[in-house]
């Protein structure tokens, strides 16, 4: 049986928001049999040769009435969009992970899908797709509960309704599920999915850190990872969903003079050694020629942006939390990503083995060069042509190479980036029409 992972507060709310929308459902199906009851009596009362006006415009109210009640019943809330040869690409995580959705489009896309998505609206409509549209992409407005009925409802096949209109419900070819730890699954096995799908449904499932299903047994190798996998020996089919839009690459031409690292995600010294950045940037203004003082670092994201030294903060660009649309125009802006990962804090450890960084998604979509400390290459497709690396978790080094980088250098490592990207693009296309063909 298929259960939904959520906070206990939140499944509370989305239950009772469900529940109620379900119970108007039915009180908008009742006043419809009425009304339908009413239009009977009506036309039985009332001849077309004496009383035709009245009759009329009854009849015009009632239709009225009836499609307005109709919308959200039939419209809104169910009728997922489903054509010939479409797939389901579902994110159920509400709050992330959203980044994700352009790039397995484009994949679906260009296998020749066409590619209907299920997400948080909310996410959309701050700009997720404003670089990338297609006429096979389409777009439902569904919250997560709504969804959770739809496809406990329907699973794989559009609004059974539909077919009391005098059309054939359609099929999807499948479903990829973006977050599979927000869908956990009884006794914690991915095969347990019969309470929404049929056990000949094609479900692929993507999972983000892979340690939990390994330790407890349960992992299987058809599961989709981001990059590659390091731990316990255990594979997976690798999809790297990269894709925003396309970009110029002629604007990387002409590096920013005021050096611009840009650093995206929650100021949290948990997920991003900050400290050791306040320490680096203290060491380089301290001890370094001025050239070298030429810079600054932009901050996406929430979070206490007390934390940052009052001497430091001049070198700060605090923009943050934005939405997707302002967000890419700011990594646009820029010329280097940096993820601060430290191979000494335990929690960063899984981004080597069994998990990835947002980060290195924002690389190779923007073709902005990370700087990142050699332990976090390995098997990330980074290396020292399209990656600024330092070894021995010196930070110092990595940005001090990357502000002393000549413009024809950045250039060549963007260009490399760009080669390196289309490789991993092509390889991660082969691998899910091989998980999804066979």
């Amino acid at each position: 049986m298929l259960y939904f992972q959520l906070p206990s507060s939140e499944l509370v709310n989305s239950m009772v928001n469900l529940q109620n929308r379900v119970s108007a459902r039915f009180f908008c199906a009742k006043i419809i049999l009425f009304l339908v009851f009413w239009e009977g009596i009506i036309k039985f009362l009332f001849t077309k040769t004496i009383y035709k006006n009245n009759f009329k415009i009854c009849c015009f109210v009632l239709k009225i009435l009836k499609f307005s009640l109709k919308i959200p019943y039939c419209v809104k809330y169910l009728n997922v969009k489903i054509k010939e040869n479409t797939f389901l690409l579902w994110e159920p995580c509400t709050e992330s992970h959203g980044e994700i959705i352009p790039g397995f489009a484009k994949y679906l896309l260009d296998l020749g899908y066409e590619v209907s998505v299920l997400m948080n609206p909310k996410r959309r409509k701050e700009g997720l797709f404003c670089k990338f549209s297609h006429p096979k992409l389409f777009f439902n407005n569904l919250e997560l509960d709504e969804i959770i009925y739809y496809l406990s409802k329907n699973g794989l096949k559009s609004l059974n309704i539909l077919n009391n209109m005098g059309k054939t419900a359609k099929r999807a070819k499948g479903i990829i599920i973006t977050t599979a730890r927000n869908v956990s699954l009884e006794n914690s096995k991915y095969e347990d999915r019969t309470s929404f799908f049929k056990p000949d449904d094609s479900v692929f499932l993507v999972e983000h850190d892979v340690k939990w299903p390994i330790d407890n047994a349960f992992w299987r190798d058809d599961i989709i990872t981001l990059a590659p996998i390091d731990y316990k020996k255990q594979k997976s089919i690798v999809v790297n969903p990269h894709y925003f839009g396309t970009f110029d690459l002629k604007n990387t031409k002409t590096k920013n003079n005021i050096k611009n690292l840009i650093i995206i995600g929650t100021l949290d010294c948990k997920r991003r050694n900050f400290s050791q950045l306040f320490n680096t940037l203290d060491e380089i203004v301290n001890n370094e020629a001025k050239s070298c003082c030429n810079f600054k670092i932009t901050v996406i994201g929430s979070g206490d942006y007390n934390i940052i030294p009052k001497h430091l903060r001049k070198f700060f660009d605090i923009k943050g939390r934005l939405d997707f649309k302002n967000m890419y125009q700011n990594i646009l802006n820029s010329d280097f990503i940096l993820p601060l990962l430290d191979e000494n804090i335990d929690a960063h450890k899984r981004y080597i083995t069994t998990g990835t960084s947002g980060a290195f998604q924002l690389s190779f979509g923007f073709n902005k060069p990370c700087i990142i400390s050699e332990k976090f290459a390995i098997f990330r497709f980074l290396n020292a042509n399209n990656t600024v690396i330092y070894a021995e978790n010196n930070l110092k080094n990595g940005i001090l190479n990357a502000l002393n980088m000549s413009k024809e250098e950045y250039f060549k490592m963007c260009v490399n980036l760009k080669n390196d990207t289309n490789k991993i693009y092509e390889e991660s296309l082969r691998n899910l029409k091989f998980l999804i063909e066979g």
